[in-house]
Formats: structure tokens, sequence, C-alpha cells
């Protein structure tokens, strides 16, 4: 009886197979001329656009040829540095010279004007037991720049200006002058305040001569150490330049200033040649900006009356080798 029964269940499974195959090929048959029919009718799809070449990266594209005017200013501040100074004369032996000038900037994008807080800061480390660093040179000052356009382009001279009001003392309070007339450098009071203006002009496209300024110092007499009449020189013209600038990746300059005392001042030389010279103190420095990092190598030079608070009774001659840092904004990666 199972035979029989199975049989007649696979003639029926064959059967339901059978019809459903036919009801696929009718309709496949039917929807295929519907397909092509739209396909015809539908609109090309277009093809994707090639990719187009990619932006270079900021730092790989070409520099710009204008410098924001704010940007050539702190490019030329002061420098602050760490340097072992070796004297040729009238230096007493130093472990190191550093003078600390960090600059506060206000200003904004659309200004004209910048005002800049500089707490300046100069010490020196004597080569002596416990190393001393005696009396220090404060010399804080608040200024103001100005200029006419907000960018300076590459190949144009333009100017600014500028105007400060400095203070120098040591921190002493001891007589200035010693029993046998001579300064009193340990313990001697030193202080004085003046007005710095100051005219400069750039031309950024050269290599030589960049940068120029020209300031004249008035020491005003007010908070003053009477000892600086006739002694100090307290009128002052000031000139400096960038004798030869280098761009990015070695970007520095070397700058030269030379002053002038106008009025009168403490003599030390005995020659007459040296005496003349003695007018005119002259300082250099190379600075270099190492790739990457805000650090720089530093060479200085001074020949002149020593600009060390209530040292000044001397005229010192040193060379100075360290490392400079805060150099400012690099303004083209080539001339």
């Amino acid at each position: 009886m199972r035979k029989p029964l199975l049989h007649q269940q696979s003639r029926v499974v064959g059967r339901i197979a059978v019809r459903i195959s036919c009801l696929l090929v009718l309709s496949l048959s039917s929807t295929a001329p519907e397909l092509a029919r739209a396909q015809t009718r539908a609109p090309a799809v277009p093809a994707a656009p090639a990719a187009e070449p990619s932006l270079p990266a900021a730092s790989e594209q070409a520099p710009s040829d204008e410098a924001p005017t704010v940007n050539v200013v702190r490019r030329n501040f002061e420098p602050s540095y760490i340097a072992y100074p070796i004297g040729f004369s009238g230096l007493p032996p130093l472990i190191l010279e550093a003078n600390i000038a960090p600059h506060f900037v206000v200003t904004r994008p659309t200004w004209p004007v910048a005002f800049v807080l500089t707490p300046k800061i100069l010490v020196r480390m004597f080569r002596e037991r416990s190393t001393p660093v005696t009396t220090p040179s404060y010399m804080p000052r608040v200024s103001v720049f100005m200029w006419l356009h907000q960018t300076l382009r590459r190949d144009e001279i333009t100017a600014y200006a500028s105007l400060s009001l400095n203070h120098h003392s040591n921190g002493q309070t001891g007589k200035a002058v010693d029993a046998n007339g001579l300064n009193n450098h340990e313990t001697g009071d030193f202080s004085t305040n003046f007005l710095e203006l100051s005219v400069y002009e750039t031309r950024l496209s050269q290599a030589l001569f960049a940068w120029n300024a020209l300031a004249f110092e008035w020491h005003l007499g007010f908070n003053q150490s009477a000892n600086l009449e006739n002694r100090y020189g307290l009128l002052r013209l000031k000139f400096a330049t960038t004798v030869v600038k280098t761009y990015a990746p070695l970007d520095g300059a070397l700058t030269i200033q030379v002053t002038a005392l106008l009025d009168k001042f403490q003599r030390t030389s005995d020659g007459a040649f040296s005496r003349g010279l003695e007018r005119f103190p002259i300082a250099l420095q190379y600075t270099v900006k190492v790739p990457g990092v805000d650090l720089g190598a530093y060479v200085g030079y001074y020949l002149g009356h020593d600009y060390y608070n209530i040292w000044f009774d001397r005229v010192i001659h040193t060379v100075q080798f360290g490392v400079a840092g805060s150099m400012g904004p690099v303004l083209f990666d080539q001339p």
C-alpha cells in the first residue's frame, strides 16, 4: 500500500513544478520587451568626472608677495638671547649674559597701530665665587607702532614709526659714587627714564639693507640719578640697518647699529683717537632661525661704553655667542 501512495505523491509534486516553470517562462517573455523599451527611453547616466588634481598643502603653496605690516614690525623686534661673552677689554669675566625681552602686542587686523609692552631684563652672571648675578638692568618699556598700509608688498618701499617710553634702573639705593670718585658697581643707585622716537624704512625685496631705522633718544630727567648729568650721554641718535638678509630655510639677518652721543659724557680712554670713538658705540648682531623651532643662533659684537646700568663708566670690547628666541614670523620663503 505504501508504494502506490508514494508514487501518487511524486506525480503531484512533478505536476506542480512543471506549472511553476511555465509561469516563470511566460513572465520573463512578457517583461523582456518592456525592459528593453525602458532602457532606450532612459537618459544615459553621465560618467563620473575625472578626479581633479589635489591642491598642495599650505606649506607647499608658493609664498605670497604680500606680508601684513604687523608681521614686519614683529620680525624686527629686539631679540631675546642667552650668550657667552668673550671680553677683549673692559669686561670682567662672565659666565653668561641674558637679554630677556618678551613682547606683548595688542592690535587687530584692521588697526593701523600696535601697542607693545616689553618688560625687558638684562642680566650678567659673573665668573666669581657663588657665580653672582649682581645689579641686573631692569628696562621695561611701552611702545606704540604706527603705519599707513595694512600689508606690504615684496617690491614696495614703505615706512612706519614708533614712540616708546623707557625705564632703566638697577634696583639699588646706595651712593652712586664711592669715596674714590668711582662708580659704585655693587650697590650704587642707577635710574633714568627716556623717550625714543623712531622711523623705519623697509625694502622687503632686497637682500641688502632691507630694513633701516633712525631713532632719537631723549632722557627726560625725572626720577633720574643725580650723577648721570654730563656723564651718561642723555641725548642720543641711533641708526640701525640690516646689512644682509637671508630667507628660509635659513631665515636670518646681520644688523648693525651705530649710536652718536650728542651731549657731554664721561670719557675713559687716554688717546685722542680712542676718546673720539667713545662718542660712537657700535653693535652688530647676527641671528638665524633654526628651521622647525622658534630658536636661532646668535652672534653679537659691541664696542663702546658699557650698556649695563651703572657700569657705564668704562669702555668694553666684546663678542658673544649663544642662542636667540622669539625671532618673529617668517615673512617670505625667498627674496
